[in-house]
């Protein structure tokens, strides 16, 4: 299973994720999937347990486990790091940690430090860091690659799930004229309009749409080599993302919980499982992905 973090389902077009949408002819695709939250932290045991809290004893692992499943978590994520590692055979930690610590630091600053001092302190520290230590997760690509080389020792039969991050926020593509101060900046000014400490500007809201897109669309690239170095003969495949994105819409940026709009909350969802083809034009909801994974791994319907 690949969770693709943050994406919206209107940027999963032949023009942005060709790669995706090729995926999809190959299996179902539910044209009017639903988050049950609209941000990880309660979208997560939605998709993970059914449930508004998330309870290893009542997982999906745990469920496949009966079956002889060997459950296994990629990411590089800290939130899920930190509240949805638990329960997992297998959990592989991508660089995460340091990431952990710095957004601590910076939740604590921006808490307790005025936001002039907040910002030339944040400045400072930004000029210090190269991409690597920018960025707080790892890109699809070298995650993907990294899975590829995992697979042939991983036990059977396995319930594998990669979380990606690139549409997350920062916005940081490859492909940019953008230096990487420019970027580091650009991204600096959205999370102070995330907090109310900054107006962003028609020109900057374009500006990031237009990172976010280019995220999203080398994250694509990096599925497609992925999809097409794997034999899915025997192997099932879902895509779906944790929740959408917000560009101003409705007056805010990036995501938060329990803000129901369809930004947010209109998610793809794809299952490649080698038999069934088409698309679902009923609104599904991943209150009920548990079942159609049970389904699938099972032989069940």
């Amino acid at each position: 299973m690949l969770l693709t973090d943050s994406l919206r389902f209107d940027y999963v077009v032949s023009e942005v994720t060709p790669n995706l949408i090729h995926i999809a002819k190959d299996g179902v695709w539910y044209e009017n999937c639903m988050a049950g939250n609209t941000a990880t932290m309660k979208s997560m045991p939605i998709i993970l347990c059914s449930s508004q809290h998330y309870d290893p004893s009542k997982s999906i692992m745990a469920r496949l486990r009966r079956y002889g499943y060997c459950s296994v978590l990629i990411h590089s994520n800290p939130l899920v790091g930190r509240e949805f590692s638990r329960g997992w055979d297998i959990a592989i930690d991508i660089h995460s940690a340091k990431g952990h610590r710095k957004q601590k630091l910076r939740r604590l600053m921006r808490k307790y430090v005025p936001h002039w001092a907040f910002k030339l302190i944040r400045g400072f520290y930004r000029s210090l860091e190269d991409e690597e230590e920018y960025l707080p997760y790892v890109k699809a690509e070298k995650k993907l690659k990294h899975v590829l080389e995992l697979l042939p020792d991983l036990p059977e039969p396995y319930f594998l799930w990669v979380h990606l991050m690139d549409p997350h926020m920062p916005y940081y593509p490859k492909r940019t004229e953008l230096t990487h101060l420019e970027l580091v900046r650009i991204n600096d000014k959205l999370m102070d309009a995330v907090h109310g400490r900054y107006t962003l500007t028609e020109e900057e809201i374009e500006l990031l749409k237009s990172l976010y897109r280019q995220e999203v669309s080398e994250m694509d690239e990096a599925i497609g080599e992925f999809y097409r170095a794997v034999d899915w003969s025997d192997k099932v495949l879902i895509v779906t993302s944790d929740h959408g994105e917000e560009f101003g819409e409705h007056g805010g940026f990036s995501h938060h919980e329990d803000k129901f709009i369809e930004e947010l909350q209109h998610v793809p969802l794809i299952v490649v499982d080698g038999v069934e083809r088409g698309v679902i034009h009923e609104e599904f909801s991943h209150w009920n992905l548990i079942p159609l994974i049970l389904s699938k791994a099972l032989g069940e319907e």
